[in-house]
């Protein structure tokens, strides 16, 4: 059973029931839910829109976690790199009042940090803001 307040991520569609979901936390801090339709269309003589949309909607999550655990933030971006940066996650659409999983990708994760350890040069237990944006491939569901 999923702990409510985490979203899960993994390797097959199945997450619920895989040993290799990642575990992750809702983003705390502003967050954003995109969604966008791909539509195949042209303007005919008269200047008049002619198409179709195509497919199911993509969605994007803006996803950005304030005082994030420095273990949480290298176990979710060696996940990515492990399963090259595509995995199924299963997470609340806010355009339409559903869960989906789904298959994604990530844009370019970004850390702010603060205090370092001056021994080891590492960060100190926590990220002030840690952001991904998680991106639809167009799978799943």
């Amino acid at each position: 059973m999923q702990d409510k307040g985490f979203m899960y991520l993994g390797s097959t569609i199945a997450i619920a029931n895989s040993n290799n979901a990642l575990k992750i936390p809702f983003p705390d801090s502003p967050a954003s839910f995109e969604s966008e339709w791909a539509f195949d269309g042209n303007r005919n003589a008269n200047n008049v829109l002619v198409g179709q949309f195509v497919g199911r909607q993509n969605d994007k999550q803006n996803c950005s976690w304030g005082l994030l655990p420095v273990e949480i933030w290298w176990e979710l971006n060696q996940f990515r790199k492990v399963n090259r940066n595509t995995f199924y996650c299963r997470y609340f659409d806010h355009n339409l009042g559903v869960w989906h999983t789904r298959k994604f990708y990530t844009g370019n994760p970004k850390v702010n940090f603060s205090l370092m350890d001056e021994s080891s040069g590492k960060p100190i237990e926590v990220y002030d803001t840690a952001t991904l944006n998680f991106i639809d491939t167009g799978e799943g569901d």
